[in-house]
């Protein structure tokens, strides 16, 4: 495939941004500038800078506010920029963005401070001017403008972790050369957020490292650490929400966007034949093994026996909760060893500190024991770390469900009883999985002893009933 078409793919999955967008938690839009007559509050703070990389080069972004101090300036300054944003008002109005991107320039400098609409208006007319000018010299000074928009619009309103964002994506629309800024901010918010990063900031962040990595910008491993930096995020949450269809169908998609952008970064084949000749040589070597193994498993190697000795060795130097973890899920899955998987992931889960995670990684034990008991046994274990972890209520439910089928007679019909009292339980206890534990109810509700079982059986609706051969207590219904 050519650059062009490879440039073409990135730009092509960006699309996905939109979807993503619509389905994330967070509200990032921002209102159109309006009129406002409410003043801003004057107050002095003055902060350690920020750097960013541009180019290699270190920007800063000033958190000294003096000039809050006079928004508008001295008074002999205050009618000329009162008015000159009254003007620049009135020409984002009409449509007159050369003038009013004018007016913002007077403005930026002399009352910097003076209404964050400057920074809202400023915004919308150098995105509309950028794409507009064909003169190369003129549009890189319009794209410095827009980046003095977003330091200042920080330095005197805050807001930062939003503004970044917003920054990035806006560069990222009109002017992609900026990579380093673009990562940049967009890297700060996926440090800051972790597993809770939004998938829009995920997408823009490895299409913006593709197209710097098909302009030479940065090495096919470099792409490969990027991405697992996102891998571990998607994982985390693909394991979270596995018993949630909808979240875990959302962050599905994300996973399949994230592969065909890294698709396009090397082949499986090219790893290996990289990578198998300096396994030895570089057989207790972190850093290489961490190298390695993210690319190995950016591209999908992992059914070759080279992953597995990747990751054991690794392990053996690292034995950390990541590594632990990812050997656990490789022996749930393509290494197909159980035992192995269960070691690791106790393993990962001593070296857990959150008790909410470590009671999802007992839940993920739990979705994959090979016996109705050991289901059991690890819901019981996530629900001593997290009591209203309402996935786990439910993984024990189903479990004792399963076990009664080696009951007889009216008990083997009264573990349905169990289900429903366990999906209760659980919505009690976790409004997430309500709709889960709704729809369990209904279903299990229609396995459960008829009106006849139950006269015969000289039982009313509303009686304590025990299923003798699970030991457990329920209610007739």
């Amino acid at each position: 495939m050519n650059k062009v078409m490879r440039n073409s793919l990135a730009y092509a999955v960006v699309g996905f941004i939109a979807l993503s967008a619509c389905a994330s938690k967070k509200d990032a839009t921002e209102n159109t500038p309006s009129n406002e007559k409410k003043e801003v509050k004057k107050e002095v703070v003055v902060e350690a800078t920020i750097p960013i990389i541009s180019n290699g080069n270190p920007i800063e972004i000033n958190k000294d506010r003096t000039a809050c101090e006079q928004p508008w300036g001295t008074d002999e300054e205050q009618g000329t920029n009162r008015q000159k944003f009254g003007y620049m008002q009135a020409n984002y109005q009409s449509k007159d963005y050369k003038s009013a991107h004018e007016n913002w320039s007077h403005l930026i400098k002399n009352a910097p401070c003076g209404h964050q609409n400057i920074y809202l208006i400023g915004e919308f007319v150098i995105k509309k001017l950028i794409p507009l000018e064909t003169d190369s010299i003129k549009q890189l000074a319009l794209v410095a403008d827009l980046n003095t928009n977003f330091k200042q619009r920080i330095q005197y309103f805050g807001d930062e972790a939003n503004q970044r964002e917003r920054w990035a994506k806006a560069l990222y629309n009109v002017a992609p050369g900026e990579y380093e800024i673009i990562n940049d901010n967009l890297e700060r918010s996926i440090d800051r957020d972790g597993d809770t990063t939004e998938s829009d900031i995920m997408i823009y962040y490895l299409n913006n490292s593709f197209k710097a990595y098909n302009d030479g910008k940065i090495t096919p491993d470099v792409m490969f650490d990027k991405y697992g930096k996102l891998a571990d995020i998607v994982e985390h949450n693909l394991e979270t929400y596995e018993n949630d269809s909808a979240e875990f169908a959302r962050w599905s998609a994300l996973e399949t966007n994230l592969d065909i952008i890294i698709a396009k970064v090397g082949t499986c084949e090219d790893l290996l034949k990289q990578f198998k000749p300096d396994l030895e040589a570089h057989s207790t070597d972190k850093d290489w093994l961490n190298k390695a193994e993210k690319a190995l498993s950016a591209k999908k190697c992992t059914k070759d026996p080279l992953y597995t000795s990747v990751l054991e060795k690794l392990y053996a130097v690292d034995p950390s909760l990541r590594v632990a973890k990812r050997l656990a899920k490789y022996y749930y899955g393509d290494g197909n060893n159980k035992t192995k998987a269960e070691s690791y992931m106790l393993k990962a889960i001593a070296l857990e500190s959150d008790g909410v995670k470590k009671s999802n990684m007992y839940l993920y034990m739990a979705n994959r024991a090979s016996s109705a008991s050991g289901t059991k046994k690890w819901a019981d274990a996530a629900l001593k770390y997290n009591s209203r972890n309402g996935n786990a209520i439910l993984a024990q439910g189903t479990a004792l469900y399963k076990m009664a089928r080696a009951c007889t007679g009216l008990d083997k019909q009264a573990a349905a009883w169990i289900m429903m009292d366990y999906a209760l339980r659980a919505k009690a206890a976790d409004p997430s999985v309500s709709g889960r534990a709704t729809s369990i109810y209904n279903r299990y509700s229609a396995y459960k002893p008829d009106k006849e079982t139950i006269f015969m059986n000289g039982l009313k609706p509303g009686q304590k009933y025990t299923v003798k051969c699970l030991g457990i207590s329920t209610t007739v219904r």
